[in-house]
């Protein structure tokens, strides 16, 4: 079957570098959600060891944080993890294979994409 107008957009979007980069982002919120509840931590918590204020952890968490390499670096300290695994995919079967985080994943990109077709 001839893929749709909409699978052809999604496909084309897989070498566009403002999608890619939503995608790191979101991964990384992703992962940082995963290791505060493994760790049994409030954002509360978080802001204070990282050094920032809730808000910036707000942002973070949805993946609208622009992060220097010294936040993800402290970040990875925190938790005890590789810098590495912040940027993969997350490994949490709950949060990497629910339709709806899926969608929401690059609906900024994917918004902003269309509407320029």
């Amino acid at each position: 079957m001839k893929p749709s107008w909409l699978e052809n957009k999604l496909i084309s979007f897989h070498d566009d570098d403002e999608f890619i980069l939503d995608g790191i982002m979101l991964n990384i919120a992703e992962n940082v959600s995963i290791a505060l509840n493994k760790n049994n931590m409030s954002k509360g918590t978080f802001a204070k060891e990282l050094g920032v204020s809730p808000a910036y952890v707000t942002k973070l968490l949805r993946g609208e944080q622009n992060l220097t390499v010294n936040s993800l670096y402290r970040i990875s300290k925190i938790f005890n993890m590789n810098i590495a695994s912040l940027f993969k995919e997350p490994s949490d079967p709950k949060v990497s294979k629910q339709p709806s985080l899926l969608l929401k994943r690059n609906r900024k990109s994917l918004t902003s994409k269309i509407s320029e077709a």
